[in-house]
């Protein structure tokens, strides 16, 4: 019976999460399209106010619910965090070079850089707001309210990587990408916190911008290996050092809570 209160709060919280993006495409400046994907626009005045509401929330269930011990700064950590998001942006790669890999459609030569100038949203929604608020929402409150349902951090992973896969479901590359970044930033807070995973998403946001600023570099990069062997050896290696360091990492009060329970 607990598992379907932590299921059905989860899933209140994932439906508000989409209300408010859908409200927000009202008071945007360009209009939301009828697409599963919004617009910089729409993200940020979603962004904002799902911050807001999640203080409030915060507050109010700060004596009802569950808080974990967050743990000191430890620099160890914070120095391996821009490492694993690199590693996993490479593992992530494959995914959507599937018509590339088979030949189905070319890789160009050439990308499409975005000017910096013109993409200020862009820039506060993927290093600042995105973080913040995706790492609150999907990692920090869910875990707050399943977890005084479900003790089991494992069915909170779960949980917890499935949603934040659902609000990046523009294609299905988008979807399998953000289930591992989900697993990835769920293990990272339940071993050290929401300020460390918040930092892991905020580095791997940055490597998505560089690949659309440097695009012309990395597309040089690909061609250069043509995924042949070269390239699915670097992809695989990247993925057994992304899962060695990730287990690796100190273990922190998440786990150790739901096993004494």
């Amino acid at each position: 019976m607990k598992i379907f209160k932590a299921i059905s709060a989860t899933i209140t919280i994932f439906i508000l999460y989409v209300l408010i993006q859908i409200a927000a495409g009202f008071f945007a400046p360009d209009k939301m399209i009828y697409s599963l994907k919004y617009s910089e626009h729409v993200l940020f005045i979603a962004h904002i106010v799902n911050l807001i509401l999640v203080s409030i929330v915060f507050y109010f269930l700060s004596k009802q619910y569950k808080s974990r011990k967050e743990p000191g700064i430890n620099v160890n950590v914070l120095l391996i965090l821009p490492f694993l998001a690199g590693l996993l942006f490479i593992v992530n790669d494959p995914i959507f070079r599937f018509e590339n890999i088979f030949n189905f459609v070319p890789l160009p030569e050439k990308g499409t850089m975005i000017i910096i100038k013109e993409s200020i949203v862009l820039l506060i929604n993927s290093l600042i707001l995105a973080p913040i608020v995706e790492e609150l929402v999907f990692r920090e409150l869910i875990f707050r309210v399943t977890f005084n349902h479900v003790t089991s951090w494992k069915i909170w992973l779960v949980i917890s990587t499935l949603c934040f896969a659902l609000i990046h479901i523009d294609s299905i590359e988008s979807f399998v990408a953000a289930l591992n970044l989900g697993f990835v930033l769920g293990i990272i807070y339940m071993k050290q916190g929401i300020l460390y995973s918040i930092i892991a998403h905020l580095f791997y946001n940055i490597f998505w911008l560089f690949l659309h600023i440097k695009n012309d570099v990395y597309l040089s990069a690909l061609n250069k290996l043509n995924f042949g062997l070269g390239y699915f050896i670097i992809v695989v290696l990247c993925l057994a050092f992304m899962l060695y360091i990730l287990f690796q990492l100190p273990q922190n009060s998440l786990k150790q809570n739901s096993q004494s329970n």
